[in-house]
């Protein structure tokens, strides 16, 4: 079954979250750098023009990235 957007934002930050980690950094930097390490890779998608990838899927995938900046 296909995750929904919000799903798989949250998977592709925590999936990225241990390539950011950093001794003597606070969880706040990393997750955040997570984050952002999540965009660049839902905007390869979208950039790709593949028409494999359902592009209205991954723009809610990549607002729903956007909604934990901050949090």
């Amino acid at each position: 079954m296909k995750n929904t957007p919000k799903e798989q934002a949250k998977e592709l930050i925590e999936k990225l979250y241990p390539f950011t980690w950093q001794v003597g950094f606070d969880y706040d930097d990393d997750y955040e750098q997570a984050i952002e390490c999540a965009l660049i890779s839902v905007d390869l998608i979208l950039d790709s023009n593949n028409l494999i990838f359902n592009k209205e899927y991954w723009v809610e995938v990549r607002e729903a990235i956007n909604s934990y900046k901050n949090k």
